[in-house]
């Protein structure tokens, strides 16, 4: 568990409730499905296969979500996904590989922009135009999407620090990953470049002294990039660690 979450309260609880919700109405399915097996047999034997395949995928993002834990999709370091991640999540993955899809194709907003120089953020990159030529470290905040095959040969580091969706992780390990990397050539995106994108990017203004407190952090994120939104338990949690973010 993410020690944040036991201190801070619990940051996504929205979605570990909608995950163990769905779990549950799935596993009614298939124990309904597993009578009609029973008694009927043929095609109920593949349906109670899926829906207890759905059960158990969202049953494990359920209690990913409660633990507020990151490395529930036991992405690499490298950004790949393991192939049980793969066979497990399916279920999950293929509608939201639909989703990301959709907004990419839709959205009017740009790709990326340039936070300030030498930092830029933005969503997921899936053509090489989409990594600013000048960047030469990409960091990768999204837990649930492997890297994409543009960033996999792109040619400057790669640096995976997954954060669950509308999440936040502990301020020792933020200040580590920030503290890491180079004062510039930085391309910095989760899914869509919005909430996580925007969350750690505030952070990494207060720890450089770019921004006297969060206000000003959040308003020069929001200036640059519109769609940027931080979540309730994010501003509470960049509050609550601000001063432990800052560089005495």
């Amino acid at each position: 568990m993410d020690e944040t979450s036991k201190k801070g309260g619990h940051p996504v609880e929205h979605l570990s409730r909608r995950y163990g919700y769905l779990a549950f109405a799935l596993a009614l399915v298939s124990f309904v499905s597993i009578q009609r097996g029973i008694v009927v047999g043929n095609g109920w034997y593949i349906a109670t296969f899926v829906s207890l395949w759905c059960t158990g995928a969202a049953a494990l993002l359920f209690l990913g979500y409660e633990e507020n834990d990151p490395t529930c999709f036991s992405k690499h370091e490298d950004g790949r996904l393991p192939a049980i991640s793969w066979i497990v999540f399916l279920p999950y993955l293929i509608p939201l590989w639909t989703r990301q899809i959709i907004l990419t194709t839709m959205s009017q907003e740009n790709r990326n922009d340039k936070l300030m120089d030498g930092v830029f953020i933005g969503r997921r990159p899936t053509r090489p135009r989409d990594i600013p030529s000048e960047t030469t470290v990409c960091v990768d905040l999204a837990a649930e999407f492997p890297a994409s095959r543009t960033e996999l040969r792109y040619g400057g580091r790669y640096v995976s620090f997954p954060i669950l969706e509308a999440s936040f992780r502990s301020c020792d390990a933020l200040i580590a990953c920030i503290d890491l990397l180079p004062e510039s050539g930085l391309y910095i995106h989760c899914a869509q470049g919005h909430g996580r994108t925007g969350f750690f990017s505030c952070a990494l203004l207060l720890r450089r002294g770019t921004v006297k407190n969060l206000p000003e952090a959040e308003a020069l994120v929001t200036r640059v990039r519109p769609g940027v939104k931080l979540r309730k338990a994010q501003r509470e949690f960049l509050l609550a660690h601000e001063a432990a973010l800052q560089i005495s």
